[in-house]
Order: structure tokens, then C-alpha cells, then sequence
């Protein structure tokens, strides 16, 4: 049994009839809806809006596998990557994934953002933004750079309507522009990958800006801000302190896309596997919980967001 998830990443211009949506696509998308929240920010005047989250443009921005757990190839430096999805579980059923590695910190189950800024000229009358046609978004850091993560909080940046689309390419111009700024309270999932990277799963790469170089990301979509368990098996520890993994087991997580909490950041939990533990046979949080094999919690995040089970 499978059931596909799709990106959440919209069109630019937003579509205008929404009664044509399947009910369960709505109350998944719906799901991810964040109310705003209370904020202090140096610099232009800040408001912080409630608006619908499903109409955002694909404003969002990948190194993968750093914890070498299944990870996918390639990176963010060099040239394009080949991104294959992996197996895990997730009570008692497969599901796929890709990794992205370990490129956010976290703390205390708590990822940590990074900015990014996407144009409009305003709202309109249901106090949805209006996304500047032809505008690409910006971050001011990559993989490597101090402040980067792959979770990116989103912040509007207000033009006027004679603004030329891409004729502000870098955060620090959009901070020499002293332009009206609003945040929303939504945090997206959009790591960086090479020019001409490819996924197994068909997702298609959005340009950004960073600093006037165009930069690349898939958009996976809304996601909080937090880490939640993954069950990684080892077998025991090498001399450095790096776990010695458990070939032939899938990976456990206890949550998918529509269940409440879910993350595509997970926070690495270890199963000490026995010498006679047969790889697979167990493929559920349940089961890890109900086996007795000692589990030792790590400050490891990793980026696998889920796209099938």
C-alpha cells in the first residue's frame, strides 16, 4: 500500500478557482497552515501577517547523506547530482525518502532557520500576497556558509508596482532598498543542489538568487521548525565514536506527511542491534520500543523529507 506525496510548490500566479481541489488534498495542505506569530527585527518596518499558506509561490530552496545513513548522491558544490530515494519504514509499511544530510543545526529538537525573501506588491482582497511576476527569490547564505540551513523562513518583501522583476539580486540590496518587509510565521523545506541536479522522483528545480549568482532548489514544502525521531540500527562504535550501521535495515520513522508532527528533519536515535538480530524484521517504532535493544538518543538532524508510503 502506497500513497504518493507531492510537492507543495505552487505557480507563481496563484489559481483562482480552489473549489475544484480534492477535500483530502485541501485538508493536507490545509494541515500545514501556521498562524503568525510575534517578532523583533532590526532594520525596515516588520509586519507579521495570518494569510493562506497554500497560495505561496515557490519561494523555497541539499547535501546529502554527511551521516552516511542511506544518503543519496551528489552535493551542493561541484556539479549536478543524481538524487535516488531511499527505503525505510514506517509501521510495518515501506515508505521512500530522499537524505539531504545533516546541513541544519538543531537543538533540543528545535531546527534552526535561515532567511529567505520573496517580492510582492501587496495583498489582495482575501489577504493573500501578490507575487511579483519573474522575481526569484533570495537567501543570503549556501551549504558551508555560516547561518545556512535548509529550513527557510519566509519574509515579504514589499515593491512598488513598477518594480522590474530580478533587478535586486542579493539580501543586501533588498536591505539597501529600505522596502516594506513582512513575516508570515511559515517556514519551507528547500535545500541547495548543484545546477542540473535530477531526483528519482521526478521534482523539478527552482532558481533562486544568492549574492547575484543564481542558485537551485527543489521546494518540499511547508515544515516546522522541529526535529522528530528516526530509528537508525548499529551494531556497535568505531574507535573515532562513529557508529558501526547495521547493513541490510531500513531506517524507522513513526510519522508521514498528514500525520500531526510530522518533520522531514529527524533527530537520529540509535538501535543497538544483538549479533543475532536478523536486518528488517523489525519495521516499526513499536516494535524497536517492544524489543528491549538499548537506544541511544544523538544530536544528529537529517533532512529526508518523505515522498511516498
Amino acid at each position: 500500500r502506497r500513497r504518493q506525496f507531492q510537492s507543495t510548490q505552487q505557480p507563481r500566479t496563484p489559481p483562482l478557482d480552489q473549489g475544484e481541489r480534492d477535500p483530502e488534498d485541501r485538508r493536507d495542505r490545509h494541515a500545514v497552515r501556521q498562524q503568525s506569530r510575534d517578532v523583533e527585527l532590526d532594520g525596515p518596518e516588520l509586519f507579521v501577517l495570518d494569510f493562506d499558506a497554500e497560495m505561496l509561490c515557490p519561494c523555497f530552496l541539499i547535501v546529502p547523506g554527511l551521516l552516511g545513513i542511506k544518503g543519496g548522491d551528489g552535493g551542493s558544490g561541484g556539479g549536478e547530482a543524481d538524487y535516488r530515494l531511499v527505503h525505510g519504514w514506517h509501521r510495518g509499511e515501506e515508505v521512500v525518502y530522499y537524505d539531504f544530510g545533516m546541513n541544519s543545526p538543531a537543538s533540543k529538537g528545535i531546527v534552526a532557520t535561515a532567511p529567505i525573501y520573496a517580492f510582492i506588491t501587496g495583498m489582495d482582497i482575501d489577504g493573500n500576497p501578490m507575487f511579483v511576476e519573474g522575481q526569484h527569490n533570495i537567501i543570503d547564505a549556501v551549504p558551508g556558509d555560516a547561518g545556512y540551513s535548509d529550513l527557510w523562513e519566509v519574509n515579504l518583501v514589499v515593491v512598488d508596482e513598477d518594480y522590474a522583476a530580478d533587478s535586486i539580486k542579493s539580501v543586501d540590496d533588498v536591505m539597501l532598498g529600505n522596502f516594506e518587509m513582512m513575516k508570515p510565521g511559515l517556514f519551507v523545506n528547500c535545500p541547495i543542489v548543484p545546477e542540473g541536479s535530477t531526483f528519482e522522483n521526478g521534482e523539478e528545480l527552482v532558481q533562486g538568487w544568492y549574492k547575484g549568482d543564481a542558485v537551485f532548489y527543489p521546494d518540499f514544502g511547508m515544515n516546522p521548525p522541529s526535529a522528530i525521531p528516526i530509528w537508525v540500527f548499529a551494531t556497535g562504535m568505531n574507535s573515532d565514536g562513529s557508529p558501526q550501521f547495521l547493513e541490510g535495515q531500513n531506517n524507522i520513522i513513526d510519522q508521514v506527511p498528514g500525520d500531526a508532527g510530522y518533520s522531514a528533519f529527524w533527530n537520529v536515535q540509535l538501535v543497538m542491534a544483538d549479533e543475532d538480530y536478523e536486518p528488517n524484521s523489525l519495521k516499526s517504532a513499536a516494535d524497536v520500543m517492544a524489543s528491549g535493544m538499548e537506544v541511544m538518543p544523538t544530536d544528529l538532524v537529517v533532512n529526508c523529507p518523505v515522498v511516498e508510503a
